[in-house]
């Protein structure tokens, strides 16, 4: 008699006609045993055996049937399957949690959160906590800024006895809250972590910083006192302690504490954080004179520090070549290659060796190198034979780095041509942009004169200094596209250089390829921002996020500007659009009233760049910590 498959099955399906169910599975059972991952003759077993009354049999070929479907990318035949073993137990957590798993690979993102949901809470209750924990990560990867969801992880996790998968779950937690600026749950989680580690003393730390962000001083000294036992003498843990006292109304010893540490500070060289940590204690308790003038002193002394030359308007470059030979230099830097905007310089100075702007920046570069020695040596040549503001400019710089001191009348003008160039003597060449004739007038007149490479620097200098000018954002834009794309017949190619990366999207103005986000930003900048939504959402990336927020918050949707901000900087801290969007993120904070949060995230962008609109953050983090004070 054949036994061919084909043979096989026409056979049993004749028998399953005349209801001879069982005599049809056993002709299947020989198809199978010859093909043993064939999953549609298993499902037809399945099906026969129900039919026959064989429960048991037929559910575990239908188990079978069905996570072979699903395993083969069928999400969709396998759902079908899950449902009627579900029919026959309702109460399976295994077909439960494959029926969502199924769900979720067909892509029914609704119907796999609810599935993934009710198995979840049912996998709890009778603690199987394996299953609740696959279904959470299910729900993780489905609603990945649903935080509510990672919360149940964690708490999963920790009932489960993961001490470890719940520690590193509460603390991957704290930092996407402090985004939201919800600094009470970062204290709760990271509480929660130095439960299942408390002989971690920088988790402790960690969670003190954020019950005094919280406002709670109180609790975060307590936490400090176990880890000021750990690590005595620690002065960043005496500072926090410091800061605790002040909070709850312990004023005196706090100053005391804050004045030790700024001493300590200026002996190890930290003038900022001696600055800060002075003005803290001058506002930790009533006014004191003495004090006082401690931190002005400061402060003067980190305003000298921070004064870079190439952000000194008198010492901008004017001439063609020395607009190329900076442009260059510092696109160069900001990429990452400081020692070829060293010899790009150098070379520069080879044919201009007279350039006080090109000395200038080449001067800051070497700082940044830390070539402390050559740059004063470089910066002392020309401040001597310098006049006027450029040399004022040039002798603060040189003393700030700890140079000598230049005195305040220059030398007789230099004759030969050959030597430094008499900069500020004669303002009206250029050097000198900080009278009538500003950045922002400068850069109309190279505009109008078709150096739109000089124009696009003064036009970015004359934004810094008016951030919330849209007309300049918009000239910063045309030029930027005219110099991309050559729109302009006859205009200047933006300078090349060898091997480098493309011009360096500026903070102030992010780019994308194809000038999108620049589009979309120019409408924002105009007010037209339901477009600039619509242009910026397809496109990937930090800037294209920023353009969403600042759009959504002109119309009127701060809450929602506030989460895409706070999703969009989670692993992006080396964006170069990282500290705009702090700043951007910490505004929307402000503006929510949550001033702990918004000082969190400034303190934040200072210690990554201290130099960043340094005076903007610095009067920004002043105002929220009296916001603090007067909020007790």
């Amino acid at each position: 008699m054949p036994d061919t498959r084909s043979d096989l099955e026409q056979q049993a399906l004749r028998l399953v006609t005349r209801g001879q169910f069982l005599k049809a599975v056993e002709l299947y059972q020989r198809i199978l045993a010859r093909d043993p991952h064939d999953r549609r003759i298993r499902q037809k077993m399945g099906e026969l055996y129900l039919k026959a009354g064989r429960e048991a049999e037929g559910l575990k070929c239908l188990r079978e049937a069905a996570a072979a479907t699903l395993k083969d990318g069928q999400a969709r035949a396998a759902i079908a399957l899950f449902k009627i073993l579900q029919g026959h137990l309702p109460d399976d957590l295994a077909i439960a949690a494959s029926l969502a798993d199924g769900y979720r690979q067909a892509g029914m993102a609704a119907e796999a959160e609810r599935a993934a949901e009710d198995t979840l809470q049912a996998a709890a209750a009778r603690r199987d906590w394996a299953t609740a924990l696959a279904m959470a990560a299910h729900l993780v990867e489905l609603r990945p800024t649903d935080l509510k969801v990672r919360f149940q992880r964690a708490e999963l996790l920790q009932a489960a006895g993961d001490a470890s998968g719940a520690l590193a779950a509460w603390r991957d937690l704290a930092p996407l809250l402090v985004r939201r600026g919800d600094l009470g749950e970062v204290a709760r989680v990271l509480e929660a972590a130095v439960v299942l580690d408390p002989r971690d003393v920088a988790l402790r730390v960690e969670a003190a910083r954020a019950r005094l962000d919280a406002g709670d001083a109180a609790r975060a000294l307590e936490l400090l006192a176990d880890a000021l036992a750990a690590r005595p003498g620690d002065r960043d843990l005496e500072h926090l302690q410091a800061r605790a006292l002040a909070r709850t109304g312990q004023a005196a010893e706090a100053r005391v504490m804050l004045v030790a540490l700024a001493d300590h500070q200026r002996s190890a060289g930290d003038i900022e954080g001696q600055a800060r940590t002075l003005r803290e204690a001058l506002e930790a308790g009533e006014e004191d004179a003495a004090l006082r003038r401690s931190v002005d002193e400061a402060e003067a002394l980190v305003g000298q520090r921070r004064v870079r030359l190439w952000d000194v308007p008198v010492l901008a470059p004017i001439h063609d070549d020395e607009v190329v030979a900076c442009t260059r230099a510092e696109i160069l830097a900001r990429y990452g290659f400081p020692e070829r905007a060293v010899s790009s310089l150098e070379e520069a100075l080879r044919a201009r060796p007279s350039s006080v702007p090109i000395v200038a920046r080449l001067v800051e570069i070497l700082v940044d190198l830390d070539q402390t020695g050559d740059a004063r040596g470089r910066l002392e040549a020309i401040a001597r034979a310098a006049r006027g503001q450029a040399r004022e400019a040039l002798a603060g710089r040189l003393e700030a780095l700890g140079g000598s001191r230049i005195p305040a009348t220059p030398p007789p003008a230099p004759e030969d041509d050959d030597l430094i160039e008499d900069i500020g003597a004669d303002e009206t060449r250029g050097y000198a942009l900080d009278g009538p004739e500003g950045p922002l007038a400068r850069a109309d007149a190279l505009h109008a004169a078709g150096d739109l490479v000089g124009a696009l620097g003064r036009y970015q200098e004359a934004w810094r200094e008016d951030p919330r000018n849209d007309e300049i954002l918009l000239k910063i834009a045309e030029i930027r596209t005219i110099l991309r794309t050559g729109a302009l017949t006859g205009a200047p190619a933006a300078p090349e250089v060898e091997e480098a990366p493309a011009e360096e999207p500026t903070a102030d103005v992010p780019e994308e390829a194809g000038g999108s986000v620049d589009d979309a930003w120019a409408r924002a900048s105009v007010g037209l921002h339901a477009e600039a939504l619509h242009a910026a959402a397809s496109i990937p990336g930090l800037p294209a996020r920023l353009v969403e927020a600042r759009a959504l918050r002109g119309l009127g949707q701060e809450d929602r500007a506030r989460e895409i901000l706070g999703a969009a900087l989670d692993g992006a801290r080396f964006d170069p659009h990282y500290l705009d969007a702090l700043w951007d993120l910490a505004d929307l904070l402000l503006g929510a009233g949550r001033y702990q949060g918004a000082l969190t995230l400034l303190e934040e962008l200072q210690g990554l760049a201290p130099d960043w609109r340094s005076r903007d953050v610095q009067n920004r983090i002043r105002g929220l910590r009296i916001l603090l004070d007067r909020a007790g």
